[in-house]
């Protein structure tokens, strides 16, 4: 089955690939360990490739029997290439044939000059293949592309996919066992001597291997030139750190509550954690509790919390927080408003965490927010009903009504008989309209336009300078209100 059937119809399977490794990528605050280039750039021995074909100038070699990935990835560099890229349908059937039955590596890695690039790496970090092809069969997996920070650091990564019938796919984790062919393309003809290799760390080291202690976690970057060609790679080392969150807390109070939580770069199993919430103190294994107290006013709250296998304080924080009723008192909201006028709710009590829902949700702009805005076109009233997110709730009332100056009066009847009473058909608009009349039609029974003004807006019962008969006519007057088009029409009776 062509690997391309394979990458659009299951989630890829993704691993860092390394030039540069380390011991271990978590150590206790200040405790050495060794980083060192991949071995692999340095063992003639087991550098052996293939000749398997050639495509569009590319020319390709497949590793002489199965390896990691690490060595996967050295290999691609000694060639001056990369892993091959399966960006196209006849690609992938080309790049599935050679070496068949086995499972390969394709290319494809973090680029950090991205502008989409971000670290940690999300479906929009800035992932493309190796061999600069604009595009790929690949689908995203939310826990992939690396399921640890830790062993990301150089943005490096790479799909491995079977070849074989059923499509089997293998868990490509680091330490799981599994190698792979690699099937890697360059513009280099051949299989070049082993290279000359030379390194250049971020401390000025030469060697092949370092040893640093960090005291935080933080990259640490290397320079390798292979035969002249400048290859960068980095790998980060953690140290056990927390970051605590105690914004989150709330209540009407008997109980109180306060929702910590903590952000870790490593296992819980590994910690001993020890609440503190006003006078209770707290041992309890849990980056996220709820609890609870009866306190109220301005209490302490923090956490205190060791490395069992450093035997080291990771954190230790506390701030003191005021526990009292989350609302603050409030009067009817009552406002007029012009028609069509956009206008913003804005509630007395706002804050961080409350959860807000209005009633009617009729015409807001969104109804789940503190702040939703809707255009005024009826008198309504909404109800906004707020959640402090521990179950204390409240309510308050905002009711709006429309300016009545918007009102247009047009009579229904009307006699032109010279009596100087009702002798015109005339459109009023109250003291304060703040619209404008654009149109004035007049209709006979036929529909047909016996009267047609832009600047009058009264008539006279006439049609060319003659009477027209008594009777029923149409209008119809078209007007603005805030930029917003409207029709008012109907029918008048004319008396002789």
């Amino acid at each position: 089955m062509r690997i391309a059937i394979l990458l659009l119809l299951l989630l890829s399977k993704l691993a860092t690939a390394q030039l540069v490794l380390a011991d271990t990528n978590m150590v206790c605050k200040g405790q050495s360990v060794r980083l060192f280039v991949n071995p692999k750039l340095f063992a003639p021995d087991e550098f052996c490739l293939d000749y398997v074909g050639e495509r569009d100038g590319l020319y390709y070699f497949g590793s002489c029997a199965q390896i990691t990935f690490d060595a996967a990835f050295a290999f691609a560099r000694i060639m001056q290439g990369y892993i091959a890229t399966a960006n196209d349908a006849a690609k992938n059937s080309f790049i599935g044939s050679r070496k068949p039955g086995y499972i390969k590596w394709l290319g494809y890695y973090q680029d950090p000059n991205s502008a989409t690039f971000n670290d940690p790496p999300d479906a929009s970090s800035g992932f493309v293949w190796m061999s600069g092809a604009k595009d790929g069969f690949t689908r995203w997996s939310d826990e992939e592309p690396n399921n640890f920070e830790n062993s990301n650091p150089g943005m490096h990564v790479i799909l491995g996919c079977s070849n074989v019938t059923p499509p089997e796919w293998c868990d490509v984790n680091k330490d799981d066992g599994h190698k792979y062919v690699a099937i890697i393309e360059t513009k280099l003809k051949t299989v070049p001597p082993f290279p000359e290799v030379k390194i250049l760390w971020e401390t000025g080291s030469t060697d092949r291997e370092i040893v640093v202690s960090p005291n935080s976690s933080r990259f640490y970057r290397v320079q390798i030139t292979i035969d002249g060609v400048v290859h960068k790679d980095s790998i980060r080392i953690n140290v056990p750190e927390v970051k605590a969150d105690f914004s989150s807390y709330g209540g009407c109070g008997n109980p109180f509550f306060w929702k910590p939580k903590l952000l870790t770069n490593f296992p819980e199993k590994d910690m001993e954690i020890t609440w503190k919430f006003g006078n209770a103190v707290i041992p309890l294994q849990n980056l996220n509790p709820k609890l609870g107290t009866a306190e109220s006013g301005n209490v302490q709250v923090g956490v205190k919390i060791n490395s069992l296998s450093c035997g080291q304080t990771v954190l230790d924080s506390s701030i003191g927080i005021l526990l009292e009723y989350p609302f603050d008192s409030a009067k009817v909201f009552e406002k007029e408003l012009k028609l069509n006028e956009i206008f913003k709710l804005n509630p007395i009590n706002q804050k961080k965490g409350f959860q807000y829902t209005w009633t009617p949700p009729k015409g807001l702009s969104n109804a789940n927010i503190a702040n939703p805005e809707f255009t005024a076109i009826e008198p309504i009233t909404y109800t906004l009903n707020i959640d402090d997110g521990f179950g204390c709730k409240n309510k308050e009332e905002f009711k709006f009504t429309i300016d009545p100056n918007i009102i247009i009066y047009i009579p229904d009847i009307f006699s032109p008989n010279n009596d100087n009473v009702n002798d015109i058909f005339e459109i009023k608009t109250n003291t304060g309209f703040y619209g404008h009349l654009r149109r004035f039609t007049i209709m006979n029974r036929w529909s047909q336009i016996i009267y047609d003004s832009t600047s009058e807006w009264k008539w006279d019962g006439k049609a060319n300078g003659k009477d027209v008969p008594a009777g029923m006519y149409k209008y119809a007057l078209n007007y603005e209100i805030e930029n917003v088009p409207y029709v008012k029409s109907g029918s008048v009776i004319l008396i002789r």
